[in-house]
């Protein structure tokens, strides 16, 4: 099936200095997104500015990128490549640097550097052009026009208000060779959560379920190398891939209740991001239509839900939040009515504590 997705995708080895002439043809001086230490452990730093120096184009680096980014770094980078005069930008790594890559490029094509324009909505405000080098198996950034910032002043985390999507992208496992195994877990668990969302957004059609179906397959056929860190190249493509398909997915329908709900335990408890969302995954499933939780388990390789929740648990053992953190998060998801509505089944305040409770 084709899925319509904007972005130009390259899933192969060595394909960012394979289709460098694609890369350098976005402009002529390149800001390069990434946090300070791991795109350069495991070479993707080296491979994209080997690829701009094959076509001699220019670039500077804004290494600065945090987990879980801030809207305060963000608008430090813009201001650093605004200065640099640069014209189109390359984001490398996990989730925080591709999210981030996408609300600098905004920034700097409007000349604006303050946090009010990330969350005013403005229909097809311009941004510069952007490459998008994933090194983490989890985020499906490369392929979304999601943006998703740190607010220090609500204790949060939220999704700017523009959809900017990479025009091109390249995928490459090679780069997950370097990562931590708790980094491989929890981005792996970050997509299954995107797949299970999906499926069970309001929103789900045709080519998201299909894109889900393909995911959860490819990703069910790696998670039991997954759970004994056994990480060969055939297992880290195979989560690379599954990624994509989740980034895919929720391109088309967006998140919903596990992610809503591990804003605010992220912020407060410093769990990381796919962990978190995880541990509201199962009774999010559970609580599902039975043929739709059917549907997961069969594509995931499972004979029930019982597997999935004690396979999630082990994964996640040690993920505790504290009772007054649980409040705070329940509390930010009633006011958000469009997330509630996200889900294909009634969340009212009953549920949602019986989702957000489950652990307890």
């Amino acid at each position: 099936m084709n899925f319509d997705i904007s972005t130009r995708l390259y899933h192969e080895n060595n394909c960012v200095l394979a289709h460098s002439n694609e890369l350098c043809a976005l402009g002529t001086k390149a800001l390069i997104v990434t946090g300070r230490n791991s795109s350069r452990k495991n070479g993707s730093l080296d491979d994209v500015t080997a690829a701009l120096a094959t076509h001699n184009i220019p670039y500077v680096v804004f290494d600065k990128i945090e987990e879980n980014p801030s809207v305060e770094s963000v608008v430090a980078g813009a201001q650093y490549g605004a200065s640099e005069i640069v014209d189109f930008v390359i984001g490398i790594g996990g989730g925080s640097p591709l999210d981030a890559s996408k609300a600098i490029a905004l920034l700097i094509a409007n000349g604006k550097f303050n946090k009010d324009f990330l969350y005013t909505p403005i229909p097809n405000a311009p941004h510069l052009p952007i490459a998008a080098v994933p090194t983490t198996c989890g985020t499906g950034s490369e392929v979304t026009g999601v943006s998703v910032l740190t607010l220090h002043s609500s204790h949060t985390k939220k999704s700017i208000s523009h959809q900017i999507f990479p025009e091109i992208a390249f995928v490459d496992s090679k780069y997950l060779k370097a990562a931590p195994n708790q980094i491989i877990t929890s981005t792996a668990l970050d997509a299954l959560a995107h797949l299970c969302e999906s499926f069970l957004h309001a929103k789900s059609d045709v080519k998201s379920r299909k894109a889900v179906e393909k995911g959860l397959t490819i990703w069910g056929e790696a998670k039991n190398d997954l759970a004994d860190h056994n990480f060969t190249d055939d297992v880290l493509d195979k989560l690379m891939s599954a990624s994509v398909f989740a980034g895919i997915a929720i391109r088309y329908t967006g998140t919903s209740i596990p992610h809503g709900l591990s804003y605010r335990v992220t912020y407060e408890c410093k769990i990381a991001h796919g962990l978190a969302c995880a541990v509201f995954l199962p009774p999010f499933i559970e609580n599902a239509p039975a043929n739709c939780q059917k549907q997961i388990m069969e594509q995931l390789g499972y004979n029930d839900f019982f597997e999935l929740k004690n396979f999630i648990a082990r994964l996640c053992n040690g993920c505790e939040i504290p009772r007054n953190i649980l409040e705070l998060s329940i509390g930010d998801m009633l006011k958000n009515k469009a997330k509630l509505a996200s889900a294909c089944y009634p969340i009212d305040e009953k549920m949602l504590r019986t989702i957000a409770e489950y652990h307890c």
